[in-house]
């Protein structure tokens, strides 16, 4: 496969049905043509769902998960993924920021941003453009 076949994707990681649509719906809106927009439930669902795009031959260059769900949270899925897959951005969005937990992923785990619920749809999107080196 040629590197012009290698798709990417971006993975929204939320518990919240409402939260999944309205994030997918943003980045479609001024990523889409570039990425592919992936939705996962919680942590675990997204290291399935990343392994799964893998074998695919789609890359995941961008994981936006809360911070705040059941099976696996956002804080132990950026710490995984900084483990696994240290190649994929990772940003958190949430409503219940612990801020010091963060800041140690930020300096730890290679935490990007952290956006508060309810987001800015341009911010958030000029942020992940400006991250993944898109233009709009």
């Amino acid at each position: 496969m040629s590197s012009e076949d290698q798709r990417e994707a971006i993975v929204c990681v939320d518990d919240e049905p409402l939260v999944l649509a309205a994030l997918r719906r943003t980045l479609r809106s001024r990523l889409g043509r570039h990425y592919s927009i992936e939705l996962a439930r919680n942590g675990a669902e997204a290291l399935e769902l990343i392994e799964e795009l893998s074998r695919e031959h789609t890359a995941t260059r961008m994981v936006v998960s809360d911070a705040m769900m059941p099976v696996m949270d956002g804080y132990e899925l950026v710490r995984r993924l900084h483990q696994e897959r240290p190649e994929v951005l990772k940003v958190i969005v949430t409503g219940y920021a612990d801020h010091s937990e963060l800041a140690r992923l930020t300096e730890e785990a290679g935490l990007l941003a952290s956006f508060d619920k309810p987001w800015s749809n341009d911010e958030l999107c000029d942020f992940i453009e400006r991250s993944l080196g898109t233009s709009a």
